[in-house]
């Protein structure tokens, strides 16, 4: 007889046992559905990777909807590809724009509102409930060149719970080569 998967819900009490202590065997049940579901978004910009000031990197900025297909904490982000070298860096807030996440690009800071950016309300929201979502950019840098220069480039954006667990979740990025200098979730600061 085959062991049916269990529902998100039922993967999550499971592993709230294990952390508590009761002595699960958690690897022969077959993988759970995951617990969110990942909508890439149209932004409104033409391109998803900007070149920084003085080839210092690339920056890269994804517009998501993320919902909960089971209560979840998010406890952080990873993007991996085999273009992506060295690992992406989240952006950390604006010493001059103080509510803003920004990118330094060749002459002017493209900056995302901080409301905008998911990568700064991880733990701060709470625990996303069954069937609600967050929305906005992923905003992130690498100190080197990408690997690439394909328009579209694939890549596997990896977000992890409290727990430690991580899922995966395709993504598609947009290399145009222009930068873009307004949309509606981005100040631009020359």
């Amino acid at each position: 007889m085959k062991t049916k998967a269990p529902s998100p819900e039922q993967w999550q009490l499971l592993r709230r046992l294990q952390a508590a202590g009761c002595p699960l065997d958690l690897a022969h049940l077959p993988p759970p559905d995951y617990p969110l579901r990942v909508i890439s978004l149209n932004s409104g910009l033409p391109t998803n990777v900007f070149p920084l000031a003085g080839g210092a990197g690339a920056g890269i900025a994804l517009s998501l909807r993320i919902v909960a297909s089971a209560s979840i904490t998010i406890a952080g982000f990873r993007l991996q590809a085999e273009w992506l070298a060295p690992p992406l860096s989240w952006v950390e807030r604006c010493p001059e724009h103080s509510r803003s996440y920004c990118l330094l690009t060749e002459g002017s800071h493209t900056s995302f509102d901080a409301a905008t950016t998911i990568h700064s309300r991880k733990l701060h929201s709470g625990r996303l409930q069954t069937g609600k979502y967050i929305q906005g950019f992923l905003v992130g840098t690498t100190g080197a060149a990408l690997l690439s220069p394909a328009i579209e480039l694939k890549a596997t954006l990896w977000i992890e719970d409290v727990f430690g667990a991580e899922y995966p979740y395709a993504v598609t990025l947009n290399n145009h080569p222009q930068v873009p200098r307004a949309a509606s979730a981005i100040e631009d600061h020359a």
